[in-house]
């Protein structure tokens, strides 16, 4: 009985590492495609901000 608890565990512990393991390897696997994503959302806020300033100059000049 003592025997069946131990296996029980190993391969309780074995399965748990072997998720962890997936897991990590499904993060890196991600990384990159959620960097570029956050570039894009970088770049398109800076332009957002650029034609607001421009907007905001082109309305001064006209006062």
């Amino acid at each position: 009985m003592t025997a069946l608890i131990v296996l029980g565990l190993i391969a309780l512990g074995v399965l748990l590492d072997r998720l962890w393991l997936w897991a990590r390897a499904a993060d890196r696997r991600n990384f990159p495609r959620l960097e570029a994503a956050q570039t894009r959302f970088d770049i398109s806020e800076r332009r957002r901000r650029a034609e607001e300033q421009m907007r905001r100059v082109a309305f001064r000049g006209r006062s």
